[in-house]
C-alpha cells in the first residue's frame, strides 16, 4: 500500500489544526459560561444557586481537561492514518499483473480445454475459484465458504459485469453441471451475461427487457428454495450438504439490483427470505449495484458476508462494504479493481482481464456435451401468442392438445378421452371451434376411440363420423361379447341445443349420451349461462370475454384473472383449463392449415 507523501501532509497539517481548534473552543464555551453565571450568582449572593452551578462547573472542567489530555497522548497523524483501516488509501493496482481467465484456471496453453475441464469435473468440485491476481499472488473467492452471499458494488464502467462473468465462467471451469447451477438477472438490457446464457449449468436468463419473464424467475425461485426445504426434511438432513444426495449448489447472479428493486420492488421480499434461508439449501445470491447504500435491503445485507467493492463516487459507499474509504480512490483507468472484504481481511483484487471471443465457453459446453451433463431449465418464457403443430416437427414429441403455463414452466396438455363432458365456451374469434377440431383430430389418431364431430348449419345440425389415418387394430372382446370402444362426440356451436325449448333430436341425444359409460361429450358454446347442465361438464375450457363478471361467473379464478393483461385477453387460443380442484392457463394449439378445409369430415354425413 502506498504511503502518504510528506507535502501531502504538510498540506493537510493546517486544516487538522483548525478543526483541532474548533473542537476546544467548543469545548471551552460552556466552561465559561457556567464560570461567569457563577460570578453573577456569587456578587448577588445568591448562594443556593451557587451551589446548583457548582457542579456543572466542575463537569465541563473535567471534559475540556480530558480532552486535552487525550490530544496530549493522540499519536502524529502519519503513525494514527496507519494504524486506522479507516484512512486507508488506494493501493498500487497498476503493479498488479491482468491476467487473461485462462491463465489464472490453468488453460492458457492448453490446445483442448474442454477435455481438462471435463477432467476437473470428475474431481471433487469446489466453489473456491480464482478471479484475478492480488499482493499475494491468484487471488481466490470462495461464494461457500466466505458467504453465503455476496454484494458487489461499483460506479458505471468500474468492470462489475467483467468480474461477475469471469466468476461464473471459473466456477463454471471446476464444477459440473449436476452440482453446480445458475440463474442470471440481468437488469441492464441482457448484455452483462450473453456469454452465459448457453453455458449448460444456466438454468434460466432474464432481464429487464421482460418483466413478466422476470417475474417468473422469482416465483420459481421460491418454489425452488420451497422444494429444497422439503426434501431435506424428508431426508432428516439440516443441510443439502449433509443429504445422501445432495442437491446442485444454485448461484442467483444479480446485475444492477437497484433497477430490479424499481421494476419489481414485491420481488425484493422475496429474494430476501432467499437470502435467509439459503445457507443449508444451496442457494447462493450475488447482487450487483451501483449503489450499496439506501438500495440493498438491511435484512438483505446482514446475510452478505462477502463484499466486493470496485470504484465508486464517495468514501461513505466505499465504507459502507469494506469499512474505508479506500475504494472512492481507484483510478479510473483501473476497470476491475477491487477490494475484497470477507470480514476478517481487506484484500486488494485485480480482476482478470474481459474474456475475449467464446473460447472458454465453448470449452465448458463441449465438455458438459461429452459427458452428457446440463441442467434442465428452472423456468421457462411466458406463453408464446402462437403455437402450431409445426412446433413439435421433428423432436419426436407427441402433438399436444395445447400448453399450459403452471406460472413456472410449460407442460403439454392431452386430454383423453374419459367417461363425462368436456365444455369450451368463448365467444367468436377466440378459438373455440379450432380447439374442438384440435381436440377431435387428436382422438381419430388414438386406437380404439370412435369420433363424431356434429356443426351448426343454419338452424339444423350435421354429423360425421371420423375416419382414423389408419384403420384401428381389433380390439380383444369385453366380457359382455362387444368390442371395447371409447366413443367421442363433440358438438360445435351447441347453445342452441341447450335450450329446454329446443326441438332438434340431436338435444334429446344429447341428454341420453352425455350419462353412458365409455363416452365423452364434448360442446363448444358462446356463454357459459347456456350450460344448463354444468354436472356434466365438471372440465370446462374458458376462453376469457374481458370483463370482469362475466369471467368470474364462468369460474375463472379471480388471481388467474388478474395475471392477464391485454395480450391475453385478445390472444386467440389463450384460455383457462378448469378441472375439479384446479385452474391452469393454457395456449391452445393450432392445427396444420389443411386441417381447416372441408376434407376435416370423412364418413357418411347423418
Amino acid at each position: 500500500m502506498k504511503g502518504i507523501s510528506h507535502h501531502a501532509r504538510a498540506r493537510r497539517q493546517p486544516g487538522r489544526d483548525w478543526a483541532r481548534g474548533l473542537t476546544l473552543l467548543a469545548a471551552v464555551t460552556p466552561a465559561v459560561a457556567q464560570l461567569v453565571l457563577l460570578a453573577a450568582m456569587a456578587a448577588e449572593r445568591r448562594w443556593m444557586f451557587v451551589l446548583m452551578i457548582v457542579p456543572g462547573l466542575a463537569g465541563c472542567l473535567a471534559s475540556l481537561l480530558a480532552m486535552i489530555a487525550r490530544g496530549r497522548a493522540a499519536p502524529p497523524p502519519e503513525h494514527r492514518q496507519a494504524a486506522d483501516p479507516g484512512h486507508r488509501t488506494a493501493d498500487d493496482f497498476a503493479a498488479l499483473p491482468e491476467l487473461s481467465m485462462t491463465a489464472v484456471l490453468g488453460l492458457d496453453e492448453d490446445p483442448l480445454m474442454w477435455r481438462t475441464i471435463a477432467f476437473r469435473w470428475l474431481s471433487e468440485p469446489s466453489t473456491r475459484v480464482p478471479v484475478g491476481t492480488c499482493p499475494g499472488g491468484i487471488a481466490t473467492l470462495d461464494i461457500v465458504a466466505q458467504g453465503p452471499h455476496a454484494l458487489v458494488a461499483g460506479t458505471t464502467g468500474s468492470g462489475k459485469s467483467v468480474l461477475l462473468q469471469n466468476w461464473c465462467l471459473a466456477l463454471a471451469a471446476r464444477n459440473p453441471p449436476q452440482r453446480l447451477h445458475f440463474v442470471l438477472l440481468d437488469f441492464k438490457g441482457g448484455s452483462a451475461f450473453n456469454p452465459l446464457r448457453g453455458l449448460p449449468h444456466t438454468v434460466g436468463a432474464v432481464d429487464d427487457l421482460d418483466t413478466a419473464h422476470a417475474l417468473r424467475a422469482i416465483i420459481a425461485l421460491e418454489r425452488e428454495l420451497k422444494r429444497r426445504e422439503r426434501l431435506a426434511a424428508q431426508a432428516n438432513a439440516a443441510s443439502i450438504a449433509t443429504m445422501q444426495e445432495p442437491l446442485p449448489l444454485l448461484v442467483i447472479v444479480i446485475d444492477e439490483f437497484h433497477a430490479l428493486r424499481q421494476q419489481l420492488p414485491d420481488a425484493i421480499e422475496r429474494l430476501t427470505h432467499i437470502a435467509s434461508l439459503g445457507r443449508s439449501l444451496g442457494m447462493h445470491v450475488i447482487a450487483c449495484t451501483q449503489h450499496p447504500m439506501g438500495q440493498v435491503h438491511a435484512d438483505m445485507k446482514s446475510n452478505m458476508a462477502l463484499n466486493l467493492c470496485l470504484r465508486v463516487r464517495d468514501g461513505l459507499q466505499s465504507t459502507e462494504l469494506i469499512g474505508n474509504p479506500a475504494a472512492a480512490s481507484i483510478s479510473p483507468a483501473l476497470p476491475g479493481a477491487l477490494y475484497c472484504y470477507d470480514g476478517e481481511d481487506v484484500t486488494p483484487i485485480r480482476c482478470c482481464a474481459p474474456v475475449q471471443g467464446t473460447a472458454l465457453v465453448d470449452a465448458v459446453t463441449l465438455a458438459g456435451r461429452f459427458l452428457g451433463a446440463s441442467a434442465e431449465p428452472l423456468f421457462t418464457p411466458p406463453l408464446p401468442t402462437r403455437i402450431t403443430t409445426e412446433n413439435y416437427a421433428g423432436d419426436g414429441r407427441q402433438i399436444p392438445f395445447a400448453v399450459a403455463d403452471d406460472g413456472v414452466r410449460f407442460h403439454d396438455v392431452t386430454p383423453l378421452p374419459a367417461t363425462g363432458g368436456i365444455a369450451i365456451i368463448g365467444g367468436k374469434g377466440r378459438g373455440k371451434s379450432t380447439a374442438l377440431r384440435m381436440l377431435a383430430e387428436l382422438w381419430r389418431r388414438r386406437p380404439r376411440t370412435l369420433v363424431t364431430v356434429s356443426l351448426r348449419h343454419g338452424e339444423t345440425y350435421a354429423s360425421a363420423s371420423l375416419a382414423p389415418p389408419i384403420p384401428h387394430p381389433p380390439s380383444a372382446d369385453s366380457p359382455h361379447g362387444r368390442t371395447a370402444m371409447h366413443t367421442a362426440w363433440l358438438v360445435d356451436d351447441a347453445d342452441a341445443l341447450f335450450d329446454p325449448f329446443c326441438g332438434d333430436p340431436l338435444a334429446e341425444r344429447m341428454n341420453l349420451t352425455a350419462r353412458r359409460n365409455n363416452t365423452t361429450v364434448v360442446v363448444a358454446l358462446e356463454q357459459a349461462q347456456h350450460l344448463r347442465r354444468p354436472e356434466w361438464f365438471r372440465t370446462r375450457l374458458i376462453f376469457p370475454t374481458g370483463d370482469r363478471a362475466t369471467d368470474l361467473m364462468s369460474g375463472i379464478p379471480s388471481e388467474l384473472l388478474n395475471r392477464f393483461g391485454h395480450e391475453e385477453l385478445t390472444t386467440p387460443g389463450r384460455g383457462v383449463l378448469l378441472e375439479p380442484g384446479r385452474a391452469t392457463i393454457l395456449q391452445c394449439v393450432l392445427p396444420e392449415t389443411t386441417f381447416t378445409k372441408p376434407a376435416f369430415f370423412h364418413g357418411e354425413t347423418s
